[in-house]
């Protein structure tokens, strides 16, 4: 073996870093393996969270001063913050000891993993544990200036009347209220399934009313697909009704990131979508190998992918904490 830790980590995403640091911090040998450390901005949980505070703003100054200037302004700031925290907790990672691996990583057996470098060449590491976090593609339906992503949304060169934010989780709506505050009309459509499908039927009703309170529509039961027409986005649901806007925010949705894991391999069961399935010590039916986050099919708030994160550590690291989701 090139190298030998207690933990390697796949994903360098908030789940991934936050199990490193979990691990790290307890004293174990562990290595992150990630597709990069670039500090590339991120509309990530500290980024929305100044969007937040932008839109309380936004709410209270109203659509007159909704340039599209104040809008990149405040978008470009939010992705710097989350740049910077991607940068500070690699940082933090690297003085606790966490060994980052920049590469491709594939499980070949529950003991070892083999890495793709990016000079092609291969380093295996040995482990007594796995976690899993590689989080989820993006989700970009058409090739379009109309569909943007966290990454390009920031590019804005104008001040929309109508926007379609697509995505079924909490970050999807969190989004969404920092466009209604700017008096812009917003709805949220589930962009590979029904927005909140995770909350039982009452607690679903109870937000979409407290999202409709603040100017937002939420459409429940309706996967969209996206196409571009005369200009703007036309947002086909499954109900065959027709979702017209000027543009279409991806928020997530895309498919999960386990291809080049071999998760065959080693017999790695998941479920029908794809995710990885997980009991409540957030293990796989391989004792050695656990998996958190989007990938483990969560979709509820960051507070509980850093639970689930810390819980994998630990019990990858010989305890016995567990997670309850309900």
């Amino acid at each position: 073996m090139d190298n030998e830790v207690e933990l390697a980590i796949i994903g360098g995403g908030p789940a991934g870093r936050r199990a490193a640091g979990y691990a790290g911090r307890s004293g174990a040998k562990v290595a992150l393996i990630t597709e990069s450390v670039a500090a590339r901005p991120q509309l990530d949980q500290t980024a929305i969270t100044f969007l937040a505070v932008q839109a309380e703003h936004a709410h209270l100054t109203g659509r007159e001063d909704a340039t599209p200037a104040a809008l990149r302004e405040s978008l470009a700031g939010a992705m710097e913050i989350g740049r910077a925290t991607r940068q500070s907790e690699f940082d933090e990672l690297r003085d606790l000891g966490v060994e980052l691996v920049v590469g491709l990583a594939c499980i070949a057996a529950p003991d070892h993993l083999s890495v793709n470098l990016p000079d092609a060449t291969t380093q295996w590491v040995g482990c007594q544990s796995i976690i899993l976090a590689p989080g989820v593609q993006e989700l970009i339906p058409v090739d379009s200036d109309r569909v943007v992503t966290p990454r390009s949304i920031a590019a804005l060169e104008k001040v929309p009347d109508a926007i379609a934010i697509l995505g079924s989780d909490v970050a999807a709506l969190e989004i969404a209220r920092y466009f209604a505050a700017w008096e812009i009309d917003v709805s949220v459509v589930g962009g590979r399934r029904s927005v909140l499908d995770f909350l039982d039927a009452d607690l679903r009703d109870t937000v979409t009313s407290a999202a409709a309170d603040n100017g937002i529509r939420v459409i429940h039961d309706a996967t969209a697909v996206v196409g571009t027409v005369n200009g703007g986005v036309d947002v086909l649901l499954d109900n065959g009704t027709h979702l017209d806007c000027e543009y279409a925010f991806v928020c997530g949705e895309g498919k999960y990131r386990t291809e080049t894991l071999g998760l065959e391999r080693c017999g790695v069961r998941t479920g029908v979508d794809g995710e990885i399935l997980v009991d409540r010590n957030m293990r796989t039916n391989i004792p050695e190998i656990f998996a958190v986050g989007a990938v483990a099919g969560t979709r509820c708030s960051m507070n509980v992918v850093r639970r689930q994160a810390e819980v994998a550590a630990e019990n990858a690291l010989g305890g016995d904490a567990w997670i309850n989701h309900d």
